[in-house]
């Protein structure tokens, strides 16, 4: 019978650790237990600058964006300004022209016999552009023919007219000036007719010019007529006796 004391290999294996396979085993343990703490702090730390970076990141954003608020304020403003006046500019110049429309509108006088007019008018324009010209009878005359009747070139003719209450004095002259230009290109445009009734006190003035886009005559009152003295009826009467009568009392050579 073998006694177990007596076998050294057998009593190593049953033995206990020794001191130094201890520490060793505790050494192993705690690098291992560093390793997972240095690992999980490497994370943080990682985490924690990834955040830092966000955070100056949108920092930096907020800062540009009040910048940009700041500068582009100004200039919205300026922009708005801008388009603000612009409209109210483009406003203002379709008014203006609604309103020339208007007044130029205004200044018709319609022709309740279109073809009586143009009838009218050819030999009555023809009788003041042939008619020989005269000088004024002094200053007064002269000044009075300058602003009433432009380029009449001394051709401007008086006639005396019943209108129903008695004769009136009635004056008529073409603006000849403008028309020599087209009728010596063999035009029949420019044709000007300035009529003018002395009623009392009152010079009422009408024109009868030819239209070049809808080739006739028209009538209208003087440009600066504020208020019409008469209805358009009775200014396209009044134009029809005028017309009329020129051929007869108007001489010419």
């Amino acid at each position: 019978m073998t006694d177990n004391n007596n076998n050294p290999e057998k009593a190593d294996e049953t033995s206990p650790p020794t001191n130094s396979q201890s520490i060793i085993q505790k050494t192993h343990q705690t690098l291992e237990t560093a390793n997972e703490t240095a690992k999980n702090a490497g994370s943080v730390l990682n985490t924690i600058k990834w955040v830092a970076i966000a955070f100056i990141t949108l920092i930096v954003f907020l800062i540009l964006f009040k910048i940009y608020q700041v500068v582009a304020a100004p200039a919205k403003a300026v922009g708005d300004a801008v388009g603000g006046v612009s409209d109210a500019v483009k406003s203002s110049s379709e008014a203006v022209v609604d309103g020339t429309s208007n007044v130029i509108n205004r200044l018709d006088i319609p022709s309740s016999n279109q073809k009586q007019l143009d009838k009218l008018s050819e030999p009555a324009f023809t009788t003041l552009f042939e008619m020989p010209s005269t000088e004024p009878e002094g200053m007064r005359e002269r000044m009075f023919r300058a602003t009433n009747f432009g380029g009449n070139e001394g051709r401007v003719c008086k006639l005396g007219l019943d209108f129903g209450n008695g004769q009136v004095a009635v004056f008529a002259a073409a603006d000849n000036e403008a028309h020599e230009t087209a009728r010596a290109l063999g035009s029949t445009d420019d044709r000007l007719m300035r009529l003018m009734i002395q009623a009392g006190d009152d010079d009422i003035s009408i024109n009868v010019a030819w239209n070049e886009d809808s080739r006739q005559w028209q009538m209208k009152w003087k440009g600066t007529t504020l208020k019409k003295p008469a209805s358009d009826a009775i200014a396209e009467a009044r134009v029809t006796d005028i017309l009329k009568a020129i051929p007869k009392q108007c001489v010419t050579e």
